[in-house]
């Protein structure tokens, strides 16, 4: 007997029934092994992912760059123009390549059909969301990006269809699949400076309860005054967006979320 998430318009909210058909293993993989602060960027304009990079410095290892087609979400970002995705060539680089590790969070609709494409922009790591296309549809946007190196997430949000999210999860053990899990802090997606949903802190808690060896990362509304619940829930990673935004030194705010939990 297992616990599965399900959620009404009003609350989070657990039931146990026996997963027949779709059991949960708890043996994972993760190329993790400390907690991270990955500073993001959500941008149209292409000079803004150069910019974070240098005011990142040796702060993080990792840059998440926010890619949005405006179908999946309402927000289009880089590389999108007007719903449209650009053709990549295997010789382009991002920013300080070299030196720099790159996620994608892939807030687009299908991506099983573009991950061919967007594997030539140079990430080491994507996140593909829950709800983007079928659960077998993810899975083979899933087998893609591993046979491209890339390691996959499982971005889940508080309207995700969590059956989905625990049914692809499944999969991915099921085909030794590396994976990580990303859980929405914010309620409306690819939209910088909301406020946190306190929901994400019990889809943490039950996640990390149920893939206990499943890093958890964090991305949206990540700040002081609710980092430690968070990481106290299971977190292991944390996207920093709109706290980062503005001026100020990147390290100096990365240290300061640190002391709170060292």
């Amino acid at each position: 007997m297992q616990t599965l998430l399900q959620t009404n318009n009003d609350s989070i909210f657990f039931t146990k029934y026996y997963l027949l058909d779709c059991p949960i293993h708890m043996e994972e993989h993760t190329t993790y092994n400390k907690i991270e602060f990955i500073p993001a960027v959500l941008t149209t304009d292409f000079l803004k992912i150069s910019e974070l990079v240098l005011r990142t410095g040796k702060a993080s290892k990792w840059i998440q760059i926010d890619i949005c087609d405006g179908v999946f979400v309402s927000t289009e970002t880089w590389p999108y123009v007007r719903k449209v995705l650009p053709v990549f060539n295997d010789d382009f680089e991002l920013p300080s390549w070299d030196t720099m590790n790159y996620e994608a969070d892939l807030m687009i609709a299908n991506p099983s059909q573009h991950i061919d494409n967007l594997k030539n922009i140079g990430f080491s790591r994507a996140v593909i969301h829950i709800g983007s296309e079928s659960v077998a549809n993810l899975l083979i946007a899933a087998t893609k990006l591993t046979s491209y190196d890339i390691e996959v997430g499982v971005g889940i949000s508080v309207h995700s269809e969590q059956s989905e999210a625990i049914e692809f999860l499944k999969s991915l053990v099921d085909t030794n699949i590396p994976h990580y899990i990303q859980i929405m802090g914010i309620e409306n997606l690819g939209v910088q400076g909301q406020p946190f949903s306190d929901q994400c802190t019990k889809l943490v808690d039950t996640y990390k309860s149920l893939y206990p060896n499943t890093v958890i990362q964090i991305d949206g509304a990540v700040n002081e005054s609710n980092i430690k619940e968070l990481y106290d829930a299971g977190a292991d990673s944390f996207v920093l967006g709109s706290y980062l935004s503005g001026y100020g030194s990147v390290s100096d705010k990365i240290q300061t979320l640190k002391n709170l939990l060292y």
